[in-house]
């Protein structure tokens, strides 16, 4: 009988250590992968201004590049349309 008992409070002992030292660890990653996820986020929201200041310089530049690409093509046909009345004046020239 003192054996039967010895073996149970023993048990119950080991159980209740188990139990306090598994809470201690659950604790532990809980505090982890809160901490890890609260730095992900960071991350996330500073990538994200990152990228969004990178849109506005790349917004910008494709405003320049379209202004710049007009000004060429009126460029353009200002050299055609002067390159279609030399054509004109060189024909009548020959007639």
């Amino acid at each position: 009988m003192d054996l039967k008992r010895f073996v149970v409070s023993r048990a119950a002992a080991w159980a209740l250590l188990g139990l306090l030292v598994g809470g201690f660890a659950m604790d532990a990653v809980w505090r982890y992968q809160g901490d890890d996820t609260k730095q992900r986020l960071e991350q996330s929201e500073n990538r994200i201004a990152d990228q969004d200041a990178q849109v506005e310089r790349l917004s910008a530049k494709l405003v320049r590049a379209e202004t710049d690409v007009n000004a060429l093509r009126s460029e353009l046909q200002a050299e055609r349309d002067m390159r279609q009345r030399l054509q004109d004046v060189v024909s009548r020239g020959r007639k």
